[in-house]
Parts: C-alpha cells; sequence; structure tokens
C-alpha cells in the first residue's frame, strides 16, 4: 500500500534489525511527514551506511529523524522520550499548518 506525504511513523521495536527493515522500506516508499527511528546517533551512523550501500538516497535519508525527540527536552526515560516525541511532532504540525495559512506577500504601493 502507498503511504500518504500525511503519514507520521516513528520506529521503536525491540530489535535493531526490525528498526532498520521497517525503516528502509519506509523510506522506499517516498513522501511522508515524518519519520523517526530511536536510537543514538552512533545508531543512525551505523544505519546510515547501511541504508546507502543498499540505495537508499542521500535525499532520502535526510528526511529520517534519529535520535527523535527535540534536543531541548533532555532524559531518556520512557516517559521523557514519548513526550519529547510528541513535542516534536506537534512542532512539525503547527509549522505545517502555518506554512498553508501564509498568504502571498502584499505588493507595497510605490509612492512616486
Amino acid at each position: 500500500k502507498k503511504i500518504s506525504k500525511e503519514s507520521y511513523f516513528l520506529v521503536v521495536t525491540h530489535s535493531h534489525k526490525l528498526d532498520y527493515e521497517i525503516t528502509e522500506e519506509i523510506l522506499k516508499q517516498g513522501e511522508y511527514r515524518y519519520l523517526g527511528l530511536i536510537g543514538s546517533k552512533t545508531k543512525k551512523v551505523r544505519f546510515q551506511r547501511k541504508l546507502l550501500a543498499n540505495g537508499i538516497t542521500q535525499s532520502q535519508l535526510n528526511t529520517l529523524t534519529c535520535p527523535i525527540g527535540l534536543p531541548s527536552i533532555q532524559g531518556k526515560t520512557p516517559e521523557v522520550i514519548a513526550a519529547s516525541v510528541v513535542a516534536q511532532i506537534l512542532e512539525i504540525d503547527t509549522q505545517t499548518i502555518q506554512s498553508h495559512l501564509m498568504l502571498p506577500p502584499t505588493k507595497r504601493i510605490q509612492h512616486v
């Protein structure tokens, strides 16, 4: 099934192998609003190397968020990570809504 550009994905499993397989498949599918992968910067680098070797482009990789959550919210407990991810998704939603509501710039009247 084709995914929608309005879709949000959060990859949080018990297995790095399963995380990789799910992430790779979503990246191959195309446009979506958010793809988050739980993990460290080290995990992201390992996944990126493997994904690039398996045909995922750098442009596709640039759409992957890992680590997940807002950097300003610190903590590694499940509750803090969950709150941080929800805040990040709400921030993305807010930015999307604002960009849809923006009107073209008003033409200025030039006085001669």
